[in-house]
């Protein structure tokens, strides 16, 4: 068989197995990605970080009146059993973010929330002003969020899903970060 840089095999797990164009490595893993904290908190000093935010791997709050839920983003892969998912960190209304946090302390799944994205997305222009609305899922599960319909492109690939290829790309610049800047 011919080696091809988008060359994939995905497995009945939804494991995405691509030869990588950045480093022409194989790489393989479920097709999403998670970010840690809201951007907003990583644009505060390290050293003042403590005194002006608490957060933990589900909520954030910075300076008491910044409010972020963590939730997933799921984009559709065209002919794939799985999507490519942003775990991804929305901003919220002290309202929403009260709401929900009491919610999750019951059980009860609340909204949905109107919310901001609050993660700037490798291979996407700004989502600075990008709609969306996030919904609580029953239990344990990070909500899930909806983008409203616009012609930016994280937007127009959440309502009409992306290619295999597309997915990769997005894997690869993830891995390889320093290569987007090229």
């Amino acid at each position: 068989m011919a080696d091809h840089n988008l060359e994939n095999a995905r497995d009945r797990m939804g494991l995405l197995r691509f030869k990588c164009s950045q480093c022409s490595e194989w790489h393989e893993g479920e097709p999403s990605i998670g970010f840690k904290v809201p951007g907003y908190l990583l644009d505060i000093p390290e050293a003042d970080r403590a005194a002006r935010a608490w957060w933990n791997e589900d909520l954030c709050v910075i300076d008491s009146r910044y409010f972020f839920a963590r939730a997933c983003l799921e984009i559709p892969i065209i002919r794939a059993a799985e999507p490519f998912l942003w775990g991804i960190w929305v901003s919220l209304s002290e309202h929403s973010f009260k709401d929900y946090e009491s919610r999750l302390v019951s059980g009860k799944p609340g909204g949905p929330y109107f919310s901001w994205l609050a993660n700037q997305l490798p291979g996407y222009p700004s989502v600075e002003g990008l709609k969306a609305r996030t919904f609580p899922q029953a239990g344990t599960d990070r909500p899930l969020i909806e983008l409203a319909q616009t012609n930016h492109p994280l937007s127009i690939d959440f309502h009409s899903g992306i290619t295999e290829a597309r997915a990769q790309e997005l894997f690869a610049l993830v891995l390889h970060p320093r290569s987007i800047l090229h």
